[in-house]
């Protein structure tokens, strides 16, 4: 099968239903005015006159795309919709999920505050169980600030930026004992690729688990190994202790003999690991991650090698903007995206200059292309500010967790495209350094397995 036909199969396959783990897509219902609006986030608040939209949305598109910026607005939107979980939901635990909102949210239910979240191309996630009331009618109200701030990246960069709820929602239903979705936003398991050859694999994986119960729970973590066509290969089982009321990692070893191997674009053969989680005899959760085996390195004279095996990079830059749409672009429109980079001839992709969406790098996983993932300090570095270090390194967390089983990925883009000011310029070089050791040992503690990079 080419590529383009793979990529459209994988685009019309469906997506397995997971027993006792509820993943609603909130699409339609929203009201928005690009106002900002005092008590909008009150449950009683009339927001007959607002607009209609679905989300993924966004704003300022056609002033974005024309250039005017008379008529770019830097000002707040907000964004409302009403939600009435079913009935049989009570008891369970809720959690409300963004892939991304731009560039600042504050997210209300029922005229209650349940978080905020800065940075424009992450997802994040709330517990809103206490918020929530099942069977009934919740407001969901999230304010959404455009204009980047000063104490957070991108300070710049050369491309337009379009503020909204530009990805998808998620309204988790979970039940109290589970695979926790509050990791950095992450899917709760990290796939860590201790070794690999041509011969065995091992790889270390981490389930984060949470128990809502007031009791202490002894859950039972079952890993399955399955190849591509959904076989099940291997199966081992843990037992783990979780607190009251707290969390615990469950961690495993899958050894894996005679690897098939993640071959780039001759082959990107990808296993998938599923984690069932057990109450006695009840299974109360089950989340499955692409595993893609592979090792790499980079030779400063010879270039970057794949499996053993010289393997040249020849790519392009991409980012999430379509026409008419903005960032609030469709799962069709990603593997269009994808396709037609793969047409070019390409065997790897930089996402500048920012985090890209997971669906993203699912379809440069399942094309085999090698990704250089970047984080969003471009342009500038306003490193004497501690919010502005701090806010960078949870982005970099964030990027990092919530990727962290995409085998195309190989390289964490630290910074990109950096003018540091010339006022002082040694001064200014020996502490922009500092910063970026900083950050390539926030990322080698996250995942020692990947390259740090930068784009200069």
């Amino acid at each position: 099968m080419n590529r383009t036909l793979l990529l459209a199969a994988v685009l019309l396959g469906a997506h397995p239903c997971f027993a006792s783990r509820q993943d609603n897509l909130l699409t339609t219902g929203w009201k928005f005015i690009q106002q900002d609006l005092a008590g909008a986030e009150a449950t009683a608040f009339d927001d007959a006159g607002w607009s209609s939209v679905t989300v993924p949305h966004c704003w300022n598109i056609e002033p974005g795309e024309t250039g005017d910026k008379d008529r770019f607005d830097e000002g707040p939107g907000w964004y409302r919709l009403r939600l009435k979980p079913d009935g049989t939901t009570a008891g369970k635990s809720f959690f409300l999920k963004f892939d991304a909102v731009y560039h600042s949210a504050e997210v209300f239910l029922n005229g209650k505050p349940v978080g905020q979240h800065v940075g424009g191309f992450s997802a994040f996630c709330f517990d809103v169980t206490p918020q929530m009331r099942p069977g009934a009618d919740n407001v969901l109200a999230v304010k959404v600030h455009f204009k980047a701030l000063s104490d957070s990246p991108p300070l710049g960069g050369d491309f337009t930026k379009f503020p909204g709820i530009y990805r998808n929602v998620h309204l988790l239903v979970l039940e109290p004992l589970s695979v926790s979705p509050l990791d950095d936003a992450s899917p709760g398991v990290y796939l860590k690729q201790v070794h690999v050859d041509d011969t065995t694999a091992r790889v270390e994986v981490t389930t984060k688990l949470r128990n809502a119960h007031d009791e202490v729970k002894t859950a039972t973590v079952r890993c399955r190994l399955r190849d591509a066509a959904g076989k099940e290969l291997q199966t081992i089982t843990a037992t783990q202790s979780i607190p009251a009321r707290g969390a615990a990692d469950a961690v495993q070893n899958l050894i894996i003999r005679e690897p098939h191997l993640w071959n780039g674009c001759a082959d990107p053969y990808l296993y998938r690991v599923e984690i069932e989680v057990a109450d006695g005899a009840t299974v109360t959760d089950r989340v499955t991650q692409p595993l893609g085996l592979r090792y790499f390195r980079v030779d400063p004279l010879k270039g970057f090698f794949l499996n053993g095996k010289k393997y040249a990079l020849h790519g392009v830059n991409r980012h999430q903007h379509r026409p008419g749409k903005g960032w609030a672009v469709s799962q069709s429109d990603l593997a269009e995206d994808v396709a037609l980079i793969c047409e070019l001839g390409c065997t790897t992709v930089r996402t500048c200059h920012y985090q890209q969406a997971n669906e993203y790098h699912d379809l440069c996983d399942q094309a085999g292309l090698v990704v250089w993932a970047e984080l969003a300090m471009v342009n500038g570095v306003k490193f004497e500010s501690p919010a502005f270090r701090r806010n960078t390194r949870q982005q970099l967390s964030e990027l990092i967790k919530q990727n962290f089983n995409h085998p195309a990925i190989c390289f964490w883009s630290l910074w990109n495209e950096m003018h540091v000011p010339s006022t002082n310029a040694i001064v200014e070089h020996a502490e922009f350094l500092s910063f970026i050791r900083e950050l390539h040992t926030l990322a080698k503690q996250l995942d020692p397995t990947r390259l740090t990079t930068g784009a200069s």
